[in-house]
């Protein structure tokens, strides 16, 4: 019995889990072209997911060090902990990363590569 119910709550747990992760990328892909892009090409599909997710991070502004001619370009981002990174209409490059200065806020948003999001990817699979 309590197996059983281990199942369910896990079951659950996952499609909740794939569940918001398809919300996110609702900002950008319909659901045909999410279901569409699953069938046909699950590959940029996973890379999509986990890109919008994990494919980024925040650090705070160097003070010492000059970074100014790596900057891509400013972004607003309200709450840094909750945003759709799809919201921005950013790219990543293949084997750059990407810098951006976050209005208002003493942080920057750093774009991983996307050689280094495949890689990531790689290892999580492995």
């Amino acid at each position: 019995m309590k197996f059983t119910i281990a199942i369910l709550f896990l079951s659950f747990s996952f499609q909740l889990c794939a569940q918001s992760s398809n919300d996110v990328l609702l900002v950008k892909y319909s659901k045909d072209q999410i279901t569409k892009m699953g069938k046909t090409n699950p590959d940029s599909l996973k890379f999509i997911k986990y890109s919008s997710l994990n494919g980024y991070y925040f650090v705070d502004l160097p003070e010492k060090k000059n970074f100014n001619s790596r900057i891509s370009g400013n972004v607003v981002i309200e709450d840094l902990d909750s945003f759709n990174f799809l919201d921005l209409n950013i790219e990543f490059l293949k084997d750059n990363y990407k810098y951006y200065t976050v209005q208002d806020k003493k942080v920057l948003l750093v774009l991983k590569s996307i050689d280094h999001i495949k890689a990531e990817l790689k290892s999580n699979n492995d």
